[in-house]
């Protein structure tokens, strides 16, 4: 019981999530991030000086891409009813 009422509680703090995600952020957030920032100044950089114009809005999809599916994820409730 004790451990089923812990793991609710976890779920449904916000505190707890916001920690959570800012800790998945942090770690992994931060070296994704710093790779994709690199590569993509690279990337744009390259488009300057080369005139290869149609890297920037690769790069930029690239990265919405990445920051769509990096986003925090809403948990789907099972609540009556709502769940089709």
């Amino acid at each position: 019981m004790g451990a089923q009422d812990e793991r609710e509680t976890w779920v449904e703090l916000p505190f707890w999530r916001l920690i959570k995600y800012y800790a998945c952020f942090l770690g992994v957030g931060f070296f994704l991030g710093i790779f994709f920032v690199l590569s993509g100044l690279h990337l744009l950089v390259a488009a300057f000086y080369m005139h290869h114009w149609w890297t920037i809005p690769s790069t930029l999809s690239v990265i919405a891409v990445i920051a769509y599916l990096a986003r925090p994820k809403k948990k789907k409730r099972t609540v009556g009813g709502e769940h089709h």
